[in-house]
C-alpha cells in the first residue's frame, strides 16, 4: 500500500498546504517534490485514491509541474473529461508546464468557453493568458461575434484573465447587447480587468433604469479607482437603493479622494444605520485625510461594535498623535471590545509612547484583551517589554501561551533565549512551532545550537519551521 510508503504522509501534508494561494509556498513544495524519492509515484497514487477531490486535483496539478512531456496525453484527457472539477483543475494547471502548447492552447480556449463549471473556465483562462494573451483574446473574441448570450457571458468572464487593453476594447463593444444578463456579466468583467479606458462607459451604465446594471457598474468603479467617478458616486449616497448607497460608500473609498471627505463625514456624523456608519469609516481610513479625525475619535465609542472597530483600525491608518492619546484614553474603558479595539490599533500605530499605558492590560480580567495586548506589544517591538511577555509563557491559557511565544519572537530581545528554549519539547506541536520560529528570529550561536537538537521533531511542520530557521541563521 503506498500509504506505508516512506514518503506518503509527508507528501499528503505538503498537499494540504497546497491548498492555500501562496505562490510562493507553492514553489517550495514542488521542489520538495522533486527531491523526494518516489514523489510521483505518491502523488499519482492520491490523484487516484484520496477521499479529498481537491487533494486530488493539487496531486495532478505537481505531477505535472514534476514530470517530463512524456505526461502530456494523459493530462490532455483528464482536462477535457474527468468528472470531478478539481481533477479538471489540476489538469489545466499542469499543462501549463509540459506538452505541445499549440495542442493546450486549443483544449484551454474550448475549456474557457464550454466548461460547466465556472471555476474550471476560469482556470483555463488563467493558464491561457499567461501562455499566449494575444492570441488567446483573438481566439476567445470569435465567440463573441458568433456564440449565443451564455456564450458571450462564458467569454466575458475568461477575458478577465488578459487584464489587456483588448480584452477591454472587446467588452466595451458588447454593452450594446441588450440582453440585461450580457450587459451585467460584461461590466463586472470591465471592473475586474481594471482598465481606465472603461470608465466613460461604465459611467453612462450609472444612468440605466435597471437597478442592477446600477449596482453593478458602481462596484466596477470603485474596483477600478478613478478620480472621474468621484462626483457621479457621491450623487448617489442619497439613492433610495440601500445597495446603490453601500457601493457608493465604498467606491468613494476604493478611488481615495479628498473631495468626498465631507460628505462621508456626514455620513459618519449622521447617518442612522451602522452598516452605512461602519462602510463610511473605513472609506474614510481609506483616503486618510486627517480632517476626521474628530468624527473617528466619536465613533470609537458607538453603539455598533463592529463600527467602533472599523474606527479603531481606521484612526490606526492615520498615524496621527491625537490618535494615540485618545486610543490610549480607550484602554480604560469598561466595554471590554472598546479596550481590545484600542489595544490592537496601538499595536499597528506601532507607537512607543503607547507602551506603558498598555502594560496594565496584561493582566485583563478579559482573555481577548490580554492576547490582544500580548501581540500588539510584540507588533510595537520594545526590547524592554520583553520581561513582561516571559510571565506570559506561564499562562495556563494555551493560546495566551502561544501569543506570548509569538511576540517575544517580534521583540527580538536574546534575553528571552533560555526561557524559551523548554518550549521547543512541549507536548503541542504548535507551541513547539511557535518556539522554533521565535528563536528562529532572535537567532545567535546559541540558537542554532539548540534548534540542531530538533531538526528530526516527529511533526513534519516543527521540521519545517527548524530547517527553515537553521537555513536562514547559518547563511547570515
Amino acid at each position: 500500500m503506498k500509504e506505508e510508503g516512506k514518503n506518503y504522509k509527508d507528501i499528503r501534508n505538503l498537499l494540504e498546504m497546497l491548498k492555500t494561494k501562496d505562490e510562493g509556498i507553492r514553489e517550495n513544495i514542488v521542489n520538495i517534490f522533486k527531491g523526494m524519492e518516489e514523489a510521483k509515484e505518491v502523488l499519482s497514487y492520491i490523484a487516484s485514491n484520496d477521499e479529498d477531490s481537491l487533494i486530488k486535483g493539487l496531486a495532478v496539478w505537481s505531477i505535472g509541474e514534476i514530470s517530463d512531456e512524456g505526461g502530456f496525453p494523459s493530462l490532455l484527457k483528464l482536462a477535457k473529461g474527468d468528472e470531478e472539477k478539481y481533477i479538471r483543475m489540476g489538469a489545466i494547471r499542469a499543462l501549463e508546464f509540459i506538452g505541445n502548447k499549440g495542442e493546450a492552447v486549443k483544449e484551454l480556449v474550448n475549456l474557457a468557453v464550454k466548461d460547466d463549471s465556472r471555476t474550471v473556465r476560469s482556470c483555463a483562462s488563467y493558464v491561457l493568458a499567461k501562455l499566449v494573451k494575444k492570441e488567446g483574446i483573438s481566439r476567445l473574441s470569435a465567440y463573441l461575434v458568433n456564440g449565443d448570450n451564455q456564450t458571450i457571458i462564458k467569454v466575458a468572464d475568461a477575458l478577465e484573465a488578459f487584464e489587456d487593453e483588448r480584452a477591454v476594447s472587446l467588452l466595451k463593444d458588447v454593452l450594446e447587447n441588450d440582453d440585461l444578463e450580457v450587459k451585467i456579466s460584461v461590466i463586472e468583467s470591465l471592473g475586474k480587468i481594471g482598465r481606465n479606458s472603461a470608465v466613460p462607459s461604465l459611467l453612462d451604465c450609472l444612468k440605466h433604469d435597471d437597478i442592477r446594471i446600477k449596482r453593478t457598474a458602481v462596484q466596477a468603479l470603485g474596483e477600478i479607482g478613478h478620480e472621474d467617478a468621484v462626483e457621479p458616486l457621491l450623487s448617489l449616497i442619497e439613492e433610495r437603493d440601500p445597495t446603490v448607497k453601500g457601493l457608493a460608500i465604498w467606491a468613494l473609498g476604493s478611488i481615495g479622494s479628498p473631495i468626498a471627505v465631507k460628505e462621508l463625514n456626514r455620513l459618519l456624523l449622521y447617518e442612522k444605520d451602522p452598516l452605512y456608519r461602519k462602510t463610511a469609516i473605513w472609506a474614510l481610513g481609506e483616503i486618510g485625510d486627517k480632517i476626521i479625525l474628530e468624527g473617528l475619535i466619536e465613533s470609537l465609542y458607538d453603539d455598533d461594535p463592529e463600527v467602533r472597530k472599523e474606527a479603531a483600525n481606521a484612526l490606526s491608518k492615520l498615524g496621527d498623535k491625537r490618535a494615540v492619546l485618545e486610543l490610549v484614553r480607550a484602554l480604560k474603558h469598561e466595554n471590554p471590545g472598546i479596550r481590545k479595539d484600542a489595544t490592537e490599533a496601538l499595536g499597528k500605530l506601532g507607537d512607543n509612547i503607547a507602551v506603558k499605558y498598555m502594560r496594565p492590560r496584561l493582566s485583563d480580567e478579559e482573555p481577548n484583551v490580554k492576547r490582544a495586548t500580548i501581540r500588539a506589544l510584540g507588533m510595537i517591538g520594545e526590547e524592554k517589554v520583553v520581561y513582561d511577555l516571559i510571565r506570559h509563557l506561564y499562562d495556563e491559557d494555551a493560546e495566551t501561551k502561544k501569543c506570548a511565544i509569538w511576540a517575544i519572537g517580534e521583540v527580538n530581545n536574546p534575553a528571552a533565549i533560555g526561557d524559551l528554549k523548554p518550549f521547543l519539547s512541549h507536548g503541542d506541536a504548535t507551541i513547539r512551532g511557535e518556539a522554533v520560529k521565535a528563536l528562529g528570529k532572535i537567532g545567535g550561536e546559541e540558537v542554532i545550537e539548540m534548534l540542531e537538537e530538533y531538526v528530526n521533531d516527529e511533526d513534519m511542520w516543527v521540521r519545517k519551521y527548524t530547517n527553515e530557521a537553521l537555513e536562514r541563521l547559518k547563511s547570515d
